[in-house]
């Protein structure tokens, strides 16, 4: 029998200093997505180091979850949640900042490596595979010369501006409508 049941984490890192961080793009997403749909808010599952939501789409059910765990630890806030609700990594669906790709873009992929992201290396590592569903979200925005003289790790650290978060706005809408969240 097909489990239809959808674990959707948004990736991120905990406490008010690392809001509206590129690196927490994940949970901004999350975030929105709980707003646009008018859906309960974010409640804390200490069992499962995360903050918890959960609804019905079109007969399925959905858990949205932030792990608590900060990026580099996110695998377990992840394997405790596909533990718990007895689920596979068929069955889940990561959403997470990517310094690859251009901001303003963002690309759906499964099975593929970690690519430098920390918070991915530690889900890979702990559900022993990568054959799971990506949400890769575009961050790169820097310019050539923030690419030559600033590390990786303190750009996404950075804050997104007002016209940037305007912009996020766009996309998340884009990735909920077009590429309809319940069908993934």
């Amino acid at each position: 029998m097909k489990n239809d049941t959808r674990l959707i984490i948004g990736l991120g890192n905990p406490g008010k200093c690392y809001e509206l961080t590129r690196h927490n793009v994940g949970f901004m997403f999350l975030d929105y997505f709980i707003k646009k749909n008018d859906l309960e808010n974010f409640k804390s599952a200490p069992k499962l180091h995360a903050d918890l939501s959960a609804y019905y789409l079109n007969s399925k059910k959905i858990f949205l979850a932030k792990p608590l765990t900060f990026m580099n630890n996110s695998g377990l806030s992840t394997r405790n949640a596909l533990d718990f609700y007895k689920l596979k990594p068929a069955n889940l669906v990561i959403v997470h900042d990517d310094l690859d790709i251009k901001f303003g873009e963002y690309k759906i992929s499964q099975n593929k490596n970690a690519s430098g992201h920390n918070g991915i290396l530690s889900i890979i590592n702990h559900i022993q595979t990568k054959d799971f569903i990506r949400i890769r979200i575009g961050i790169d925005n820097r310019t050539k010369e923030q690419r030559t003289n600033q590390k990786g790790s303190d750009y996404v650290l950075g804050k997104y501006n007002q016209k940037e978060l305007n912009i996020l706005s766009k996309i998340f809408y884009k990735i909920l409508v077009e590429e309809r969240l319940d069908c993934i």
